[in-house]
């Protein structure tokens, strides 16, 4: 007689979740508060479901939600405030990966650039520079805006010329 039947697996490998079988697609999402941290949008997507992970940026986040119904749950969040701030919750328009762009790539992709009114600054530390010294050094041009972040800063001008 047989104590096992040949057609039982041994498998110690967990039946597949059906939810996982459709990809989720990826979250942008911006309108944080300044010094949100990684763990703070994981507390807050979780409710949506399992979170695969998170790359947060300074202004914004892409969000990877384990399943898509999931995603659709977290998408909802727009429009909500969270910590006094209003959220923004979209579908990415990418899948949130960065590609690399061969040398030659990015030369081209810079040749058809167009200028930009906002100037990026960096290499600095907020605690050594206020907006005063930018308008200062900035002093021969009309400025906009200033926003000082971690070690850097966008400075917007009214025109590019």
């Amino acid at each position: 007689s047989r104590t096992m039947s040949r057609s039982r697996s041994r498998s110690r490998t967990p039946p597949k979740d059906p939810r996982n079988e459709k990809k989720a697609r990826v979250i942008y999402m911006s309108g944080h508060p300044p010094r949100t941290t990684v763990r703070d949008l994981e507390d807050l997507f979780i409710t949506c479901g399992p979170v695969d992970r998170i790359d947060l940026k300074q202004d914004f986040a892409f969000v990877f939600m384990k399943y898509d119904e999931d995603a659709v749950e977290a998408v909802k969040l727009d429009g909500k405030e969270w910590k006094g701030h209003r959220l923004r919750v979209e579908w990415a328009r990418s899948n949130g990966e960065r590609r690399h762009l061969s040398t030659r790539e990015e030369e081209r992709r810079r040749a058809l650039m167009e200028p930009s009114e906002t100037l990026f600054m960096v290499g600095f530390d907020e605690r050594d520079i206020y907006e005063s010294d930018i308008k200062k050094f900035f002093r021969d041009y009309d400025v906009l805006s200033i926003s000082i972040k971690n070690t850097f800063a966008f400075v917007k001008l009214s025109s590019v010329n």
